[in-house]
């Protein structure tokens, strides 16, 4: 295997707008990733944001949950998802996307 991992899909969507300000970041990728390869700051936000990242049970789901809404509203969020390797080591390329957060939207849960 010399494919490396590439993030497949993202959530909130690359351009989305009028997101709660409190989503979850989620990255899928199209192979499972090597969990030692995934640290805290595998996922970051520009603006800066606390939270916690974590790799799902199947390895190709990894999750940045923030410790409080982003702020200020109707802000745009880039999100850059750093370097992970597969299972046999191949590293993928960097990441990023975009969302807009709302200003009449509640938090979500």
């Amino acid at each position: 295997d010399e494919t490396a991992p590439m993030v497949a899909a993202v959530s909130p969507a690359n351009g989305a707008s009028g997101i709660p300000v409190n989503p979850r970041v989620i990255a899928r990728f199209s192979e499972p990733v090597d969990p030692s390869s995934v640290s805290g700051t595998t996922i970051t936000l520009d603006p800066a944001a606390n939270g916690n990242v974590a790799l799902a049970f199947d390895g190709m789901t990894i999750t940045f949950t923030p410790a409080a809404p982003y702020l200020p509203p109707a802000t745009i969020h880039t999100v850059r998802v750093g370097s992970v390797r597969d299972l046999v080591g191949n590293a993928s390329a960097p990441f990023s996307s975009t969302f807009t957060t709302a200003t009449d939207v509640a938090p979500v849960g």
